[in-house]
């Protein structure tokens, strides 16, 4: 039997995005850096972080949590390549 990956999905996706390379057009970089949870989902995230800190998520509750920490490590990926296409872009100009 082989032995589990230790490769996070915050690496592939990186790997994938590679955030430090500067090659995103500029309008898609500018619509990227609008990109953000509704008030709505952050104060079911703030919710959600604060049972918890205090330790009484349920499972659900967890499985919830955890996804929207991936999809808000994607977004971070996606926007400091969208930042680093646009400070590029600038530089260029």
């Amino acid at each position: 039997m082989s032995e589990a990956s230790t490769i996070t999905e915050a690496e592939i996706l990186a790997d994938a995005i590679v955030p430090d390379r500067a090659d995103m057009p500029v309008e898609a970089a500018r619509a990227v850096l609008d990109w953000k949870f509704s008030e709505a989902a952050a104060r079911h995230m703030r919710t959600l972080l604060d049972r918890n800190n205090k330790g009484v998520l349920t499972p659900a509750q967890e499985l919830e949590l955890d996804r929207y920490r991936r999809v808000g490590m994607l977004l971070d990926l996606v926007q400091v390549k969208a930042r680093v296409s646009l400070h590029r872009a600038r530089s260029a100009s």
